[in-house]
């Protein structure tokens, strides 16, 4: 069954935005609490992770242009949602209001994550994905392009336009603006106006 959303594509193809680099352990840094970043540097560690990945780094960028190509690629984990739940508690639950969180995922209306619809290909999970922006890597490039190269199945991607409004999603997290406090709810708006 063709898919809106994705499309696969040849392992050997150039990696592009909205590719999704599955079964990888890559590197992370480990949580620090040092107050002192002098001592940080000499006892930081490397974890690694290992899960699904999609690529955010925009195709332009990883585009090998006049011989010189990015040193770096960004990545986030995606789950699938019940990958999501059982790692997130506060969306677990048959509660309505648990129930009412995991619609605000799949509704894209939780800040720094982004939902996508499943593949509706064979040998994928037939329930949609989860991005966790806030969780955001940077990895060699050389060696991501590489590790791609070597997998077994053929890449799934992201088509247009579903992989631009997945990088401008990524970028609204960084792009916003914090107020110094909040916006009144609608409840507290008809308070306000005595409704």
């Amino acid at each position: 069954m063709a898919s809106l959303w994705y499309s696969r594509v040849s392992q050997s193809s150039e990696l592009e935005q909205g590719d999704f680099i599955l079964n990888a352990y890559l590197p992370r840094a480990v949580n620090y609490t040092a107050k002192d970043f002098s001592k940080l540097a000499k006892e930081s560690s490397v974890s690694w992770s290992h899960g699904d990945w999609v690529v955010l780094t925009q195709s332009c960028d990883l585009a090998e242009e006049n011989g010189k190509s990015l040193d770096k690629v960004i990545l986030c984990p995606v789950f699938t949602l019940s990958e999501f739940v059982k790692q997130n508690s506060a969306y677990a639950g048959d509660s309505e209001k648990k129930m009412g969180k995991r619609a605000n995922i799949i509704n894209n209306r939780e800040v720094g994550l982004h939902a996508l619809k499943q593949t509706g290909y064979a040998y994928y999970p037939s329930e949609p994905y989860i991005i966790n922006f806030y969780d955001a890597i940077s990895v060699d490039a050389d060696t991501l392009v590489e590790f791609a190269k070597s997998q077994k199945k053929r890449r799934l991607r992201l088509k247009t336009p579903y992989a631009e409004a997945m990088a401008q999603r990524f970028g609204l997290i960084f792009s916003r603006i914090g107020y110094p406090e909040k916006f009144p709810s609608k409840t507290e708006n008809k308070q306000a106006r005595g409704d």
